[in-house]
């Protein structure tokens, strides 16, 4: 459009990009004339662009548009478009800097996250640093406490830029998020972002009001080796309800290894618990808005929002526990070819594209170059240890990929997998790719499937009878359920059936039939039964229904009521009080107990009511919890209650639906009352808050006190006092009835050519024996709970189920269960190699649980750790450290099951490989207490002049991945607060001991003197490193002895603080406040303070060392024709 004052001729037009990711194929355009006011396009000759396969949707490119004509018009206009239109499936951004966030559902993208957790709390086996916050809370407010320290500065292991500018300190705050550079804002109200709220630049982790507890941390952990920072929130509480915890994490990538275009950090945010509870308008307490997450500038002006109070832009997925983010600026484009694996297709049979056992299937892998140099010469391998599978065809040829550009094989890739491949395997393969210029290597998983069938829906449909939707005694009705396909794949066609082990019921028509179902579908099925008209009114009976398509099996059970449930209230009092379901407070809990006498006899519990009298307000009762018991007491007295013994009965919320009458729940599971005992019925009501026209119930005055309670606005109350105020109870109830009852929570587990049989005792009745079948034939009677079955073969598919009998009959079957026994392999091998050590983790065999159940595991003897193919050590866990190796040199692993009774081993699990590296840092002690200002440490000044030694063992070093002999270059001690004043003459003196701890004076011979400093001032917020004058060289054998001294400050005060591990004998010292104690190894003290330090460490050079001894031989007078002898030494006293 011409805005100027003057018409235009003859322009012509240049298009340019200023984005690689961009490109203009033909930049020349024509406009013509373009007349004042005027707007005119170049439709006639325009212009012609490409935008890379590696754009993301959403990216914004600027451009150029440069104009001018022959009289010398020259004009240059500025734009940007963005590429593609944003969905789910995308990342959230760019913001205008050019950060994006990728989501676990943005599997279009190489740089879509997956999640795993790196866990480095010591409670999670981890070795992080505990970084010295203190933050309570309190149960009748929000937000950070004035005694609070939210926040601390650390120093970042390497440079970390982020929105262009390079950090080297971080402050990270307890409430969830981190901070570049150095700030004491620890805001816990969270904000929207970018916004001028809380400190920046920020990276929002998880930003709320987070309190730490008991076993609470925030944890620091940078892995040298792989070159990445962590910051773990380990069991943070959620400031809301003082309750719910949250654990998550912020990886820092260093951008030397992980670059980016920009040169910008990259950053990965990792879920593991994830309550994002705190509701509430921002103004009034709670403050609520649920968390904040995302990033923003220093500026307060750019940042990504990926949610605030719980709400989510079009590009961002919703987290939940055990999710993970990527944050990043765009990728680097190669200027040589780089190939990755791009997506696998799988061409089987049947076309439903997933692999099932007993099934060949082709193999369409899809590569793509990611670089801006075609790829020529490509072909691939794939590769895979898995018994499970057979590779007929494992190699490809691809010929040339394009730059920018995908390629598919020339010819497939064909696998077999075993007919007796368990339902949901993960088979891993390999994939190893070769080109003219370079190789690539990646692994990657297929799930092989079968067809799943469920039940669900089942309704009474009895219009030929009173049509209430029950079946009533004499009544005949027709059964209506669904099959649902559960599973991925289409279930083929199939029958079900339907029987019933209880007396009176008479199945008319027990057969139905079904077709093929799709995915998600599901189809209606109808069966007829009847009941006696001499069953009793409340009588509970099992219905069967089981199903058989091909060979796919699903059995479900249903208990249905004969008749409506008797209806029994207790109470016709008129008083009215807002327990047992306060609503004029946060929180209530209320315990009461009804008599035997009032119930009258054995039943079981189907629904439960109290009356409301009056209350305006008719929004449901939130976060209930209903518990219920068999009791002999028959009064309470006040005090703390606990739910032991009890069965929870109901979770949810309450109804409130009307301003007066029964508010009813339904139990689930029903309770069975004893008809012996009493009834306890204790409820608890979590946060909701408060309001003024509650509800109101009735109750009826005890002669003693059968009730008790208490509610709160901070906290859930624990402690309740009691009342002679009994709630008025109405109970649905159907009468004990004689039923035998079939076996719960039945299970199967098979292993080496066996399968192990587990299952509880029935809701109620006393079986004499349990009867297991086996493919439908009974092969044992038992009185125990467990049965393994040894008369099978590997590989061969087995279906159970048990019947319990009675003196009187036998129950209905439990549900069938199908399993194929196997020498399981291991799974999900995981290799991290260390200094001359590499580290081995995986997945227990199938069969073998966690918490180790010794009945279930007998069968299994070990695991085999193969090292290039050789084996190496039978472990009984599920890790291994191989120590002893030789960094640099590359070690494949795999790990087998070893099987006693019978014998046996399995095949390897999938195959890694690592290359031990020296390990470069080390922190020594995992305490996290903190010195106070009056105790004496190597850099306290409450004494003048302080000389003091500590021992750190050669095992805790190895315990660490450490093997020596290695050089240490620099020491640090964990600074809280520095001294008031430089420490003068300071020094570290270290020396080898076989002494463990520090319970007797270390005398001067041997100490090295590896660091001086004649005014040392410590640098809190962190390990202070001092780098040695003199490296000490640790002998990978003894224990290390560190000494410290100063001399004597010119004032002495109560300042400087250590972290230190508790220990016995762990810091010996000497002090004075008139004459330097740097040379006094006597006298003094010893405390169980050990200061933890941190250590960097290099690898010793292997080098030879050659002496001579003597340098020179004397041979007197040598005659002609005569010999003389003289010896010399010659000696290596080198590492090579």
């Amino acid at each position: 459009t011409n805005v100027g004052s003057l018409g235009l001729n003859g322009i012509n037009a240049r298009l340019r990009s200023r984005d690689i990711y961009f490109t203009i194929t033909d930049s020349i355009g024509t406009y013509g004339s373009i007349p004042v006011a005027s707007t005119v396009s170049n439709n006639s000759d325009t212009f012609s662009v490409f935008a890379r396969s590696t754009c993301i949707d959403g990216m914004v490119i600027p451009l150029e548009l440069y104009l001018y004509n022959s009289a010398g018009y020259k004009e240059t206009i500025y734009f940007t478009v963005t590429i593609g239109q944003t969905t789910i499936h995308d990342p959230l951004g760019q913001d205008a800097y050019g950060y994006f966030i990728f989501d676990q559902g943005d599997t279009g993208y190489d740089q879509c996250p997956t999640y795993n957790w790196i866990g480095i709390a010591p409670a999670e086996g981890g070795s992080g640093t505990l970084l010295p916050l203190y933050d309570p809370g309190n149960t009748s407010d929000e937000g950070d406490q004035t005694s609070a320290v939210a926040i601390t500065t650390v120093n970042l292991p390497f440079p970390f830029k982020f929105y262009g500018i390079e950090y080297t300190q971080a402050s990270i705050s307890s409430n969830g998020f981190i901070a570049f550079g150095q700030t004491q804002d620890a805001d816990w109200r969270n904000w929207r972002i970018p916004d001028a709220g809380g400190p920046s630049p920020m990276i929002a982790v998880f930003w709320d009001d987070l309190t730490l507890g008991t076993g609470s941390g925030v944890y620091t952990y940078y892995n040298a080796t792989l070159h990445y920072f962590v910051v773990e929130w380990y069991h943070m509480i959620s400031g809301y309800n003082n309750s719910s915890l949250e654990t998550f994490e912020a990886i820092l990538y260093d951008p030397i290894y992980y670059p980016t275009s920009t040169l910008d950090g990259q950053i990965k945010l990792q879920y593991q618990q994830f309550n994002n509870i705190d509701l509430g308008s921002g103004d009034t307490l709670p403050h609520g808005n649920y968390c904040t997450i995302g990033i923003e500038d220093h500026t307060e002006t750019i940042g990504l929002e990926y949610t605030f109070n719980n709400t989510y832009p079009t590009a961002a997925a919703p987290l939940s526990h055990n999710s993970a983010l990527f944050i990043t600026t765009r990728p680097i484009l190669p200027d040589y070819p780089y190939l990755v694996l791009e997506q696998i297709f799988v061409i089987d049979p049947n076309d439903n594209a997933h692999l099932e056992p007993g099934e060949n299937a082709d193999l369409s892998i899809r590569l793509g170059n990611r670089g801006l140099v075609n790829a020529t010469g490509v072909s691939a391998v794939i590769s895979s240890s898995d018994s499970y599978v057979t590779i007929i065809n494992s190699s490809a040829n691809y010929g040339t990929i394009p730059a920018q550009s995908s390629g598919y094989p020339q010819t497939n890739y064909s696998i077999f997998v075993s007919p007796n491949c368990p339902a949901h395997h993960q088979i891993n393969f390999n994939i190893y790719i070769t080109s003219d210029t370079g190789n690539w290597n990646y692994n990657f998983p297929l799930e092989v499937v079968v067809p799943e069938l469920g039940f669900n829906n089942m309704t009474i449909n009895d219009s030929g009878g009173n049509s209430n939707g029950i079946l009533d005694p004499g009544e005949t009705v027709t059964v209506n359920i669904h099959i649902v396909n559960t599973g991925v794949i289409p279930a083929p066609p199939g029958t079900v059936t339907l029987t019933c082990n209880n007396a009176g019921i008479t199945i008319i028509n027990g057969t139905d039939t079904f077709p093929v179902l799709e995915p998600a579908a599901f189809e209606p099925l109808s069966f007829t039964i009847s009941a006696a008209s001499s069953m009793s009114t409340g009588t509970l009976i099992n219905l069967i229904f089981n199903a058989v398509a091909g060979t796919t099996t699903a059995q479900h059970s249903e208990t249905v009521e004969v008749g409506a449930p008797i209806v029994l209230t207790i109470g016709t009092g008129t008083g009215t009080q807002s327990y047992p379901l306060d609503r004029y407070y946060n929180y209530c809990a209320h315990e009461a107990i009804y008599l035997a006498s009032e119930i009258g006899s054995a039943c079981t519990i189907k629904n439960l009511a109290y009356y409301k009298a009056s209350g305006a307000d008719v929004s449901p009762i939130e976060s209930v919890t209903i518990y219920m018991k068999n009791t002999t007491a028959s009064t309470l007295s006040s005090g703390t209650y606990s739910t032991s013994g009890y069965t929870q009965v109901y979770s949810g919320s309450f109804p409130n639906n009307s301003t007066s009458g029964w508010m009813e729940v339904t139990l689930s599971p029903m309770f069975v009352y004893d008809g012996t005992s009493n009834l306890s019925i204790l409820i608890v009501k979590g946060y909701q808050q408060w309001i003024s026209n509650y509800p109101m119930w009735t109750y009826t005055s005890t002669s003693t006190s059968r009730a008790r309670q208490n509610r709160s606005d901070s906290s859930a109350p624990t402690n309740l006092t009691t009342s002679n105020n009994l709630p008025n109870l109405r109970l649905k109830i159907f009468p004990q009835v004689e039923s035998l009852l079939p076996p719960q929570n039945f299970s199967a587990i098979p292993s080496h050519q066996s399968v192990y049989l587990s299952w509880s005792a029935p809701v109620s009745g006393n079986p004499t024996a349990y009867k297991i079948f086996r493919n439908s034939s009974s092969i044992a009677n038992v009185t125990s709970l467990t049965y393994t079955d040894f008369s099978v073969t590997n590989g061969v598919s087995y279906s159970y189920y048990i019947i319990a009998q009675y003196s009187n009959g036998e129950s209905s079957p439990t549900s069938t269960i199908t399993v194929i026994p196997n020498a399981y392999p291991p799974t999900n091998l995981t290799a991290l190699a260390g200094n001359a050590t590499v580290t081995l983790n995986w997945n227990p065999a199938e069969g073998r649980n966690s918490p180790r159940d010794n009945t279930k595991e007998r069968l299994i003897s070990s695991y085999r750790v193969y090292r290039n193919n050789v084996p190496i050590q039978d472990v009984t866990e599920t890790t291994y450290q191989d120590t002893g190796l030789v960094n640099g040199t590359t070690y494949s692993y795999y790990v087998t099951t070893v099987y006693i009774n019978p014998a046996g081993e399995s095949a390897p699990s999938n195959t890694v490989e690592a290359t031990p590296q020296m390990v470069s840092i080390v922190v020594l002690g995992s305490g996290t207490s903190i010195t106070t200002g009056v105790q004496n440490s190597p850099l306290n000044i409450c004494n003048n002049s302080v000389h003091g030694q500590s021992v750190y063992t050669a095992s805790e070093l190895n315990a660490a991945g450490i093997v020596g002999p290695l050089r240490i270059t620099a020491l640090g001690f964990y600074v809280v607060t520095p001294p008031a004043l430089p420490l003068p003459q300071f020094l570290v003196r270290m020396k080898h001991t076989d002494a463990t701890d520090a319970a007797n004076w270390h005398t001067s011979e041997n100490l090295l003197t590896t660091y001086t400093n004649p005014s040392f001032m410590p640098t809190a917020g962190g390990f202070d490193m001092m780098t040695f004058n003199t490296p000490f060289e640790w002998n990978g054998i003894d224990n290390i002895l560190v000494d410290t001294a100063f001399s004597l400050v010119e004032t002495a005060s109560n300042t400087g603080t250590l972290q230190y591990t508790s220990m016995t004998n762990g810091y010996r010292f000497v002090w004075s406040n008139s004459d330097d104690q740097t040379d006094v190894f006597t006298g003094g003290m010893v405390v169980s303070r050990r200061y933890n330090i941190q250590l960097y460490l290099q690898p010793i050079a292997q080098a030879p060392d050659i002496t001579v001894f003597p340098l020179s031989l004397d041979f007197g007078n040598v005659e002609v024709g005569t010999s003389s002898w003289n010896n010399f030494t010659i000696q290596n006293n080198g590492n090579a």
